[in-house]
């Protein structure tokens, strides 16, 4: 299942997820996205912080979110009765249904044993673009300091991507130079430009080539 960024923000705030990401300023953007979601279920947000939150972070993603008066309801630093936890110190049992986010996975297998599952925060290009992967769901977003966003493309690479995940079905794992005859022939362009092309889905996140050269959609 592929999600857009704003319901992955609604995902992490449910709870029962541990995001891991090993960049600070990541974390502190998913953090301050959910904590201002979370503002819309309750009165006062208490954030947990063990290691380094970026306060200003917050204070960019409110003012996109136009809620710049609401950060006096999100209390960072209190342990008592938190809402969402950066970093790990506690024992799973006490930190039950709150939303978690991580640098490492050190904690994951005891926190599994209370029902939570692990979503991995990659990047996913050279472009502030990242995989946001669970068992079940998959989103590429695109991670400003302002926040979460949608990734946009055009709508020929829209066409480009439908028409590789298309062949994925059909034809099952192929490589980078099927790719470049498969889109050739169908956008009736040439080999040299449909490779100019996948090469700019690359860049961009979109696609990547893995082990063996096979082309594998991100999306």
């Amino acid at each position: 299942m592929s999600l857009k960024a704003d319901e992955v923000v609604h995902l992490l705030s449910r709870g029962k997820y541990i995001a891991i990401s090993p960049y600070i300023w990541v974390n502190s953007i998913l953090i301050s996205e959910v904590a201002l979601n979370l503002l819309n279920r309750y009165e006062v947000i208490n954030l947990i912080d063990l290691v380094g939150f970026r306060y200003e972070v917050l204070e960019r993603v409110a003012a996109r979110r136009g809620m710049l008066k609401e950060l006096s309801r999100i209390i960072i630093g209190q342990r008592i009765q938190p809402s969402v936890i950066f970093e790990l110190d506690e024992k799973p049992s006490l930190l039950r249904n709150k939303p978690i986010f991580a640098t490492a996975s050190k904690w994951l297998k005891a926190f599994k044993d209370y029902g939570y599952r692990k979503v991995s925060v990659r990047r996913a290009s050279s472009l502030p673009i990242f995989s946001v992967e669970g068992e079940d769901f998959r989103a590429l977003v695109r991670i400003t300091p302002q926040g979460l966003e949608d990734v946009k493309i055009s709508p020929q690479m829209q066409r480009i991507l439908y028409i590789i995940e298309e062949s994925l079905e059909i034809y099952g794992p192929f490589k980078f130079r099927d790719a470049i005859i498969i889109i050739s022939k169908e956008l009736g362009i040439s080999k040299e430009e449909s490779r100019t092309l996948l090469k700019q889905l690359i860049k961009q996140g979109l696609i990547k080539i893995v082990k063996g050269g096979y082309l594998e959609c991100m999306r």
